[in-house]
């Protein structure tokens, strides 16, 4: 429920806020603010989000430090993701070399079949749903995004040198 609630507040005008909530965790945000985040979006109530607002505000400076630790934790972690890709792919080892391409295959066959059954009128529970979604999305930027950032970088390297 955390990841609907976050997009929730992201789209209600607290970004920030819910940003620092993924890098920080909920309970540190809580003890910061001094405010209980709901568990659910059902209980982000328009009195809720004007606190929330007023937080966020209040403690601005926080929240965006919160977000930019995040952020260069990510970049530090994808730098060392591309090294062992390149392992990787310099390995003798066949399972190394496609076991990425094959964990996309096989998201992209179940998004198939959650389709087809949904056509069929099979019902599939929501949080599968949910996250399937979410594993598809991190596994096609890690993917592609990734090796398309690694690419630029490298030729933007080149062109320095």
């Amino acid at each position: 429920m955390l990841p609907i609630l976050l997009a929730t507040m992201a789209q209600s005008g607290l970004a920030i806020l819910a940003e620092a909530v993924v890098a920080k965790g909920k309970s540190a945000v809580e003890k910061k603010l001094g405010i209980t985040l709901p568990s659910s979006s059902e209980q982000l109530t328009p009195e809720l989000l004007g606190k929330l607002k007023e937080a966020q505000n209040t403690h601005e400076q926080f929240l965006v430090n919160a977000a930019l630790e995040e952020a260069k934790l990510d970049l530090a972690a994808s730098g060392e993701v591309s090294e062992r890709w390149k392992a990787d792919m310099a390995s003798d080892n066949s399972l190394s070399k496609n076991v990425r391409p094959a964990v996309l295959i096989f998201l992209l066959f179940l998004f198939s079949v959650f389709s087809i059954a949904s056509i069929y009128g099979i019902a599939v529970a929501p949080v599968y749903v949910t996250l399937l979604g979410e594993l598809i999305q991190l596994v096609f930027m890690a993917y592609f995004v990734g090796r398309s950032t690694e690419k630029v970088v490298d030729m933007v390297g080149k062109r320095k040198s």
